[in-house]
């Protein structure tokens, strides 16, 4: 067998460089394996794609409407109709996308950045604090959420966009905080963070350094299936006439409600098909991305 020199440079093995992989690179492997996930990435890009350039898409105002064009069928001028009152549909579908998509994702942020706050104070230094903490949540949880955000509407003089967000992330993050103590309480007992508060470190640096990084993925994956859960409330909301008013702003609810009645829906099937398709797509998109996701973090799953 011949010698080998120091000099000779050893490549490591396969199964070596995958051991070198972090966390977050073996999520990315995990997750693009998924095809489910992949193709709700791909199909929540492309409604986000054409709701952001709806301006480009669209050549008509989405709030102006043409009295001597009502509740027209498509044709090559409007290629979905227009409504009772002659707006284009099609351009109210876009508009209204990305209303939808901008409750839901800042309505998602809002409650992880209340409930994984919350959630992480309560299970870091327990005691009392926890105590506190967690009764409120016990008795928020046991209001419905839909009534509380009903209630808290009806009180309203006008429902707008961001009044529809404070709405529902100030009754909706009890979940997450429940979810995040519950991964903190975890956390706090492993080794590195009780040798971390032995050499003196500070409770703001473990909890950056050590606690919030591995909570991290466990706020993500909750943050993606809030997203699809408040599009849902906002279009529920919406439909039943509490959401943000159709002829001030389009969304894919208002829109429904609008085309709520026996005549619409048996005769003008383009009212409500096109913005209940794109609810259903865009859930359906982000809940994939969601499952997708779960099963990446998870170091258990039998996925690969």
């Amino acid at each position: 067998m011949p010698a080998i020199s120091p000099d000779t440079v050893v490549s490591p093995l396969p199964n070596a460089r995958k051991k070198h992989q972090s966390v977050w690179q073996l999520a990315v492997r995990r997750f693009m394996k998924n095809k489910l996930a992949v193709v709700g990435l791909i199909t929540l890009f492309l409604i986000v794609l054409i709701s952001v350039a709806a301006p480009f898409i669209a050549t008509y105002d989405p709030n102006k409407p043409d009295i001597y064009n009502i509740d027209g069928e498509p044709d090559d001028q409007h290629l979905l109709g227009t409504d009772d009152v002659g707006r284009d549909v099609f351009a109210r579908l876009l508009y209204g996308g990305r209303i939808s998509l901008l409750v839901g994702l800042v309505s998602s942020i809002m409650i992880v950045l209340i409930g994984g706050f919350l959630g992480a104070i309560a299970g870091y230094y327990g005691k009392w604090i926890d105590s506190l903490i967690m009764r409120m949540v016990d008795i928020l949880l046991v209001l419905p959420t839909l009534l509380l955000m009903l209630f808290v509407v009806t009180i309203m003089q006008k429902t707008t966009i961001w009044s529809l967000i404070a709405v529902f992330g100030l009754t909706s993050w009890p979940v997450t905080a429940r979810l995040v103590r519950g991964e903190v309480l975890s956390i706090r007992e492993r080794e590195y963070v009780l040798s971390a508060k032995a050499i003196g470190c500070s409770d703001l640096r473990i909890i950056m350094k050590h606690v919030l990084p591995n909570v991290l993925p466990t706020i993500i994956v909750n943050a993606t299936l809030l997203m699809a859960t408040m599009i849902l409330a906002e279009s529920g909301l919406s439909y039943l006439g509490f959401g943000v008013a159709p002829e001030i702003t389009p969304t894919w609810g208002n829109m429904l409600h609008a085309a709520s009645n026996v005549t619409v829906l048996t005769d003008q099937p383009w009212l409500w098909i096109p913005p209940g398709l794109m609810v259903v797509l865009t859930v359906l998109s982000i809940n994939f991305i969601g499952d997708g996701l779960r099963d990446a973090f998870d170091i258990k799953s039998t996925r690969r």
